[in-house]
């Protein structure tokens, strides 16, 4: 499993080094947004929802509500 892998020891155990898993478009729904962008989620998306967005390259994001800026 570690063939060709970086591995790295620590507190005296090896690890296996593993990148990040990149997408290219993350498919999400959000509760709320702005218009710069800055989405609010609620419920069970909280917790995935926004670790899918950053992994994605590009996120689409459908919201129930866009409102101004600082509102």
């Amino acid at each position: 499993m570690a063939e060709g892998k970086e591995v790295r020891h620590f507190g005296g155990r090896p690890h296996i080094l593993e990148h990040g898993i990149t997408t290219d478009f993350a498919i999400l729904r959000g509760y709320r947004a702005d218009r710069f962008g800055n989405v609010q989620f609620r419920g069970g998306s909280r917790n995935f929802n926004d670790s899918f967005a950053k992994a994605a390259r590009t996120a689409i994001i459908e919201v129930e509500e866009i409102l101004d800026v600082g509102s």
